[in-house]
């Protein structure tokens, strides 16, 4: 089930300092709960710009603990509003979710056949 699901957010903040590059998205380990439990990993692919030059980044989210989706990852080039794309997401994703700290379930879509 993994590799049959995907889970998309939007950038809405890229904090650069002297060590990282941070880029907070509009979502959190509410929505996407694996990668900030269990450490796992998960590539993580700009669909905005999927073929720029790879620069180093960690995906956080919104929510205030530790909401670290991507930790040090090569991702192509990110500017504010661009999707990320974390991939073998499916079965960790909304089967996972939680309206914790009252933010609510993201929306889920499936796609049976691509014409």
């Amino acid at each position: 089930m993994s590799d049959s699901g995907y889970f998309i957010t939007k950038v809405n903040y890229i904090k650069r300092s002297e060590n990282n590059n941070f880029v907070q998205v509009n979502s959190g380990f509410n929505h996407f709960i694996r990668p900030t439990l269990y450490n796992s990993y998960h590539e993580v692919i700009n669909l905005s710009n999927p073929n720029d030059q790879k620069e180093e980044y960690t995906v956080v989210g919104y929510i205030c603990e530790k909401d670290t989706l991507a930790e040090k990852r090569k991702i192509s080039k990110i500017s504010k509003g661009d999707l990320l794309c974390f991939k073998n997401a499916g079965a960790y994703g909304y089967n996972m979710s939680s309206n914790y700290n009252s933010r609510l379930r993201p929306a889920e879509l499936c796609i049976h056949k691509i014409l």
